[in-house]
Order: structure tokens, then C-alpha cells, then sequence
């Protein structure tokens, strides 16, 4: 069954191509090829009718329609070569071999932007530099280190924007390509996630080096130093033929140092131009409550210039009450509604709202939160994927037991909203009884608030005293959320006939800031207790029972931490475990991983290179750091502390199964944190004088980073883990 469902479409993106068509981006993995493909489905409205799938060619990075729907940008990339195209229906208008000109197109949710300038001559985009030129002054400059963004963003390491620009009036005359050349004192800031604001302005988000020449990884990580900038620049009077035409820029940056400010954009209200971001506190638990600021660009000509917090942040939220904003890394490209009966538009975006994802309007003069789609007895999870600037918007919503859905919502002067499925996966009949026998729970840990834990089960299974086994799964993070979305490794293991939880433990996101700190200093406590608690509450409840071969556990990363404390914490508890890329080590994991800051912070250390991290600009206009650099090594106390916190202590308690899935090519939770656990189990294991028959077992998969998310990988993780689970059950029941 994960072979099926695994293989549906999942939606990743959508945009208007015109006011009467629509086309939605999905990935399927191919477990025939062992790829993952990508597809695009065209409707037009309003009857809905659609054209099929097809397949989008490997070459095409990025594909973009500009906001008057006449015009579309390609960029194309094969392993030689590296092409920008800008299409009028069947009319090519512009396009360059950008090959020598720089290196691979950035099209990553963190830094990437692609946009068309208000005028439509011109494209902006992100790519990466070309490596310094060897020279005989300097023969050692392409060994030279360059720090990388970390984490599934390893071959990234100094992006730079390029604009494309073309005539209308003169079809003959070539495309003239131009790189920003941005003075920030060397390479102390990175830019991306630019947009136009004019042809010869821009707002971006500049991300900032470390002190000690350090780029922390920012996938998964909102708490990195960044600002929202505005770059200025004029083209030159005279054309250039050929190549690349650096521009010198002047930029400066918006936002306070002590917020981390990223995903500009721009709309329009009463005020004029109005740019919309959002932020956090720099530094701290690496996710956090957001806050959603405006700021009138007219008022950037009048010193000093305050952006009004829109949206605040929400500390402690009332019972169903709004938790605060946790949105994802970027605003979507096209995130507004309008109708000409409101003063201001409205800005559209998903947020985690307890353990489910939700749709919110948020009034731009106001900052009213209005929630569109309340949980419902389906508990859908749901996801913005465009807007039509207008009154349409595009969003996927899924639950545990129903796939991937794509609706198109009209919104009404009232905010009310009529909604049109416009694609749900097609399957067989067997398949959607099985699914449909699935039955989903969220509910409130007694005495712990604000826990929460989904249970995911098969009702048809309940009403003998022998309860299926229960498997318990905590999420990374720690502060990420479990929530009611769809997914295949999930789905498939209850129909296995195994009951699932998934406990939203403290620290968790989509429950207010206060939440999120409590968890600080407490890791491989407070959050086990949680997930101790939970589990004794569906106990309580008869969804689950204590005994041998009736509980494991599943959890990667931080989840894999949790995974490795509760079977030291409690070795007679659980039968079997499956680790996904396990934190085991934290004092270990200081020098190997991509966000060594993590190692202090979640264990109430402070780090303190982020005492140096916020880059601002002195009255003179030069950079200034707020205190000297102290350095990051770790002083043996420190050691001692993320020791005795972390579940490498507790090896010797392990009695559990151990099955360790690894990632050779992960930065996050480096392998050497696997290879650790492994080798310390293999150790106790030979050394006890009687064997209690304890399994301990290590994957290793090539090629793969902290995700586990290729085809093959993936399916065997999933294969590995119901073999894992099924033999330890099968030998309880046996003895």
C-alpha cells in the first residue's frame, strides 16, 4: 500500500496563466525510474475543464507567468548549460545562453526569487557566482573556503542577482544580461528573495555572515540574522554586447538588528506602496511565533522610519483562540485578495494553528485574523498555493485518511468562501475503502497544556481486549508540529494495523510563543514527559496497551532524540525502534553540524557568536558588531551539560530493538551521530554475558541528507521499519 499511495500527486504550486486558466504544479516519485517527476495540470475557468497532466522537461528550473498574464520566463538547466527564455504565447522575446555568466539557478524556498519588473522588460533571478578567476598573483584562490547555506542547500554558497533585460520596441537588438554588485563590506551579506519594487529598485533579504565567517544553515531555521534591504541601482547609458554587465548598487538595510526579517513583497492600499514581511527575534529556539510588519515606502524619505507589526506575537494564546502567525519560510509569490468594496486588500496565508494548518485573512489596515477554514470533523490540513491578486485563491488540503485535494475558493465581499475542487487523486476502489476506514483524533493531553497528540487508528480493529500495537511517533524540531496532513508512510502503517500517535509535546509550534521557550534547557525532559503523558492518556483511553510488542517507536531527528531517550528512560516500555537520522550526542554534534547553535541553545546554553551575529551599519555608515567575538568552542562544562542531557547516557539502559536509518550525506545530524549509537549498542550488545536477544541494525543510504526523502530511500525507510516492528511483535508473541 505505500508503494500506491506514496506514487499520488501532491501539489506543490499553482499560478493563473490568465484570467481564464489555471495551472497546479505536483511531484510524483516514480518508483519505476526511482525519480521524482514533476507535472502540471491545466484547467480553464470557470467550467473547470481540464487538459491532463504533463510532464514538465528536467531542464525547466523555474517557470513563471508575469503578473499581466502575457508574458512567461523559463529558466533552463541541464548539466552543461544554463538558459533564460521569456515567452509571448508561441513568441520567443528574449533569451541568453547565461552558461559562462554564472553558476547554477537558485530555486529553493529560502533564497530563490524570480519576478518580472513593473514595467515587464526586465526579469530578476538568483543565481549562483562564478568562482573567483586563478591569477598568478593568487594561484590558491578556487581552493579557497567558502561557507555554504548548509543543509539540503550544500552546493549554494554566494548567490548573486541577476536582472535580464530586453526591448520591446527594437526585436533585433539583443538581451543585455546585468549582476548587482552590492557593497556590504566584503562578503559580510548575502543577498536573495528579491523583488521589484521599480525597474531600478529592489527590496531583498540579506543573509548574514557569522563572525567567524560562519553561514549557519537556515532549512528548517527562521532564527538565522537576516534584514530586509532596499538596493538601488541605475543601468548603464551605454549597451554592452554579449556577457554580463556588473552594476554597482547602493543598499541599505530596513530592519533592526535584533529581528530576523525575511519574505518581502509589496502591495498597494491607501498608503501607496507598502512593504510586507515578516520577522522574528534573532537568535533563540531555531522556529518561533511570527509577527508580520508594514512599512509605507513613503515614509522610508522621513528619518527614522517605523514599520507598524500588523500581526503581533501571541505569547499565550486563549483556548481556540488564534496561537499567532507560523507560516512558512516565504509569503507566497501572489498573496492578496481584493474586492473594490474594501479599503485595503487582504493578505492570504496558512499557518499551524495547534496540530493542524490552516487558511487566514489578514486585514492590512487592521490587522484583523480572520480563520477561513476551522477545523471540521475531516481536520484537513491546509496550504496557500496562489492567489489571482483578486478574489480567487488556489490552496491543497489533505487529512490522514484523504489525499491531496486542490480547491479553487471564490471570497465574497463578506469573507466568505465558496469552494470548487478542481483535483483529487483518482483511485481505485479498494484503496479509498481502505482509507476511508481510517479514522483521525486530536486531542488534548490531560494536565500537560498546551499537548496535544493525533491518533490515527482503524476503528474495525477495537472492541477485543488485544489492542493493536501502538506506534509513537514525535516530530523534529524540536519545534516543528505534527499535523493532520496527509502521509503515505503514515496512512500505510495504520492500515498495517498498527495505531499511530503523534504528540504535539511542548515546544511544539501553533500553540504561542511561551510554549515554544518553555522547552528551552529542558530537551530530553520536558518533552519526554510529554510524550510519556500522551501515551498514558491513550492508554487511558483504550487506544493503546502497556506490554511486549505492543508499543514502538518512530521518530527522525530531534524525533529520533526523543526515540533514544524514552528507550533509555524507559527500557521496558518499548519492544523496537526505528531512528531516522538520530540526534544521540549533542556535545559531539557541536563541530560536525550545520547549526552548531542548535547544540547550545535548545539546552539553555547560550551560543555566543550570536552575540556577534546581528550585522548593523554604524552612524558612518560602516558595519559595527554589538560586542566583541568570543568564540564557539566547547568549554568541558559545556560538554558535561549537553552530555548529560543528551540519550548517549542512557545507552547502557537500551533494551529495545534499534533500527538506525542514516543518511551519509546529512549536515544537519551529521552520520557520525548514528555510526556512534550503533557502534555503543554493538559494544553493550557483545560485552553482556547473556544476550536478551536485543536486534540492533544500521541502514546507510548514499546520496541522502537529513530528509530521507528520495524515491528509493524513502520506500525502503518504510519497508525497513514494518519489517523491524513486525519481527519484534512476532517474537513477543512467540515467547
Amino acid at each position: 500500500m505505500y508503494n500506491v499511495l506514496s506514487a499520488l500527486p501532491v501539489p506543490t504550486a499553482a499560478q493563473f496563466t490568465s484570467p481564464s486558466s489555471l495551472q497546479i504544479s505536483f511531484t510524483i516519485r516514480d518508483h519505476v525510474r526511482n525519480a521524482q517527476r514533476t507535472i502540471v495540470k491545466s484547467l480553464s475557468l470557470p467550467d473547470l475543464v481540464a487538459t491532463g497532466f504533463v510532464d514538465v522537461p528536467s531542464d525547466a528550473v523555474v517557470s513563471l507567468t508575469s503578473p499581466s498574464k502575457l508574458l512567461r520566463a523559463i529558466l533552463r538547466e541541464t548539466k552543461t548549460n544554463r538558459f533564460v527564455e521569456v515567452w509571448s504565447g508561441d513568441r520567443l522575446v528574449a533569451h541568453k545562453d547565461v552558461t559562462s555568466q554564472h553558476g547554477q539557478f537558485y530555486s529553493d524556498e529560502f533564497i530563490s526569487s524570480t519576478t518580472f519588473s513593473p514595467s515587464e522588460t526586465s526579469l530578476l533571478y538568483i543565481a549562483e557566482q562564478n568562482p573567483p578567476t586563478v591569477s598568478p598573483d593568487d594561484p590558491f584562490t578556487k581552493f579557497r573556503y567558502r561557507p555554504s547555506f548548509g543543509e539540503g542547500l550544500a552546493k549554494f554558497r554566494q548567490p548573486a542577482i541577476f536582472v535580464l533585460s530586453w526591448s520591446v520596441s527594437d526585436s533585433q537588438k539583443a538581451p543585455q544580461l546585468y549582476q548587482l554588485s552590492i557593497p556590504t563590506l566584503g562578503r559580510t551579506v548575502q543577498f536573495g528573495q528579491a523583488i521589484f519594487h521599480s525597474s531600478t529598485e529592489l527590496y531583498a533579504t540579506g543573509f548574514e555572515l557569522m563572525p567567524d565567517d560562519r553561514l549557519l544553515g537556515i532549512k528548517y531555521c527562521t532564527n538565522r540574522s537576516l534584514g530586509i534591504w532596499r538596493i538601488r541601482f541605475t543601468y548603464p547609458t551605454t549597451s554592452a554586447s554579449g556577457g554580463c554587465v556588473s552594476i554597482q548598487c547602493t543598499a541599505e538595510k530596513l530592519t533592526p538588528s535584533h529581528l530576523s526579517c525575511r519574505s518581502p513583497r509589496l502591495l498597494t492600499s491607501s498608503k501607496g506602496p507598502t512593504l510586507v514581511y515578516l520577522s522574528r527575534n534573532a537568535g533563540g529556539p531555531h522556529g518561533a511565533t511570527h509577527a508580520l510588519h508594514v512599512l509605507p515606502l513613503a515614509t522610508l524619505e522621513s528619518l527614522p522610519s517605523q514599520p507598524t507589526v500588523l500581526v503581533p506575537i501571541v505569547d499565550d494564546p486563549a483556548p481556540n483562540s488564534f496561537p499567532g502567525l507560523y507560516p512558512p519560510y516565504s509569503l507566497a509569490k501572489s498573496f492578496l485578495i481584493h474586492h473594490e468594496e474594501w479599503n485595503a486588500p487582504k493578505i492570504v496565508i496558512h499557518s499551524t494553528w495547534g496540530s493542524r494548518n490552516t487558511l487566514l485573512f489578514i486585514d492590512t489596515l487592521t490587522g484583523t485574523v480572520t480563520d477561513v477554514t476551522p477545523i471540521d470533523e475531516y481536520k484537513w490540513n491546509w496550504s496557500l498555493l496562489t492567489t489571482d491578486d483578486r478574489n480567487r485563491i488556489i490552496c491543497a488540503r489533505s487529512s490522514p485518511s484523504i489525499p491531496y485535494q486542490v480547491l479553487l475558493g471564490t471570497v465574497s465581499v463578506d469573507l466568505s468562501v465558496e469552494w470548487s475542487v478542481v483535483h483529487k487523486p483518482e483511485l481505485t476502489e479498494d484503496t479509498e475503502a481502505v482509507l476511508s476506514s481510517l479514522k483521525t483524533d486530536i486531542m488534548a493531553v490531560p494536565n500537560r497544556h498546551p499537548v496535544e497528540v493525533i491518533i490515527i487508528r482503524q476503528p474495525k480493529l477495537f472492541g477485543t481486549q488485544n489492542l493493536p500495537p501502538c506506534i509513537l511517533m514525535p516530530h523534529g524540531g524540536p519545534h516543528g508540529t505534527s499535523t493532520s496532513e496527509f502521509s503515505p508512510m503514515v496512512a500505510a502503517l495504520v492500515l498495517e494495523g498498527y495505531t499511530l500517535a503523534l504528540p504535539n509535546y511542548t515546544g511544539s509550534l501553533g500553540f504561542g510563543q511561551s510554549a515554544v521557550l518553555r522547552l528551552l534547557g529542558k530537551c530530553g525532559s520536558l518533552d519526554t514527559d510529554d510524550c510519556m503523558k500522551a501515551l498514558q492518556h491513550i492508554v487511558d483511553l483504550g487506544y493503546a496497551q502497556f506490554g511486549k510488542g505492543k508499543l514502538f517507536i518512530h521518530g527522525g531527528s530531534h524525533g529520533g532524540f526523543l526515540g533514544a531517550h524514552l528507550i533509555g528512560q524507559f527500557p521496558d516500555v518499548f519492544t523496537a525502534v526505528a531512528l531516522r537520522n538520530p540526534v544521540v550526542s549533542a556535545g559531539e554534534m557541536t563541530a560536525t553540524t550545520d547549526i552548531p547553535d542548535w547544540c547550545y541553545v535548545e539546552f539553555g546554553i547560550p551560543y555566543f557568536a550570536s552575540k556577534t551575529s546581528s550585522l548593523h551599519m554604524g552612524a558612518d555608515g560602516s558595519a559595527a558588531v554589538d560586542e566583541p567575538y568570543e568564540g564557539t568552542s566547547v568549554a568541558p562544562a559545556i560538554y558535561q551539560k549537553l552530555y548529560n542531557a543528551s540519550p548517549i547516557r542512557l545507552v547502557d539502559k537500551v533494551l529495545a530493538d534499534v533500527l538506525l536509518l542514516v543518511g551519509k550525506d546529512d549536515l544537519r545530524a551529521p552520520p557520525s551521530q548514528g555510526y556512534g549509537y550503533y557502534h555503543a549498542l554493538k559494544a553493550l550488545q557483545n560485552s553482556r554475558a547473556k544476550s536478551n536477544g536485543q536486534r540492533v541494525e544500521m541502514l546507510v543510504f548514499d546520496g541522502e541528507s537529513h530528509p530521507l526523502e528520495g524515491v528509493e530511500c524513502a520506500r525502503v525507510c518504510w519497508e525497513a521499519s514494518k519489517a523491524w516492528f513486525a519481527e519484534a511483535a512476532s517474537r513477543e508473541r512467540e515467547n
